[in-house]
């Protein structure tokens, strides 16, 4: 299934690079996201399937605590220390 994902995201990709005109290309850049979609929908589903669920929430709690950072400093307009942060983190537990 992933690889008929990756076919055709492949296929719609190329066809629309060739495209002659504009009604082709997003015709071909549809397919193109047909293709895209099913490989984030499967890749999403893998994931859920290999980690565990404790291991998702302390990854996406880290997600989240390194964006609340950013944000709380790049508003005080001192956007290079939440850059500097952001790596420190981001470490999952």
């Amino acid at each position: 299934m992933l690889l008929s994902c990756i076919f055709i995201f492949f296929i719609g990709s190329l066809t629309a690079s060739l495209a002659q005109t504009a009604t082709q290309i997003i015709a071909f850049r549809a397919l193109t996201g047909v293709g895209g979609g099913g490989l984030m929908t499967l890749a999403q589903t893998i994931v859920s399937d290999v980690v565990t669920l404790r291991e998702r929430l302390v990854s996406s709690l880290s997600l989240k605590s390194n964006d609340f950072f950013a944000n709380k400093y790049a508003r005080q307009g001192e956007s290079i220390r939440a850059y500097w942060y952001g790596p420190f983190v981001h470490v999952p537990a």
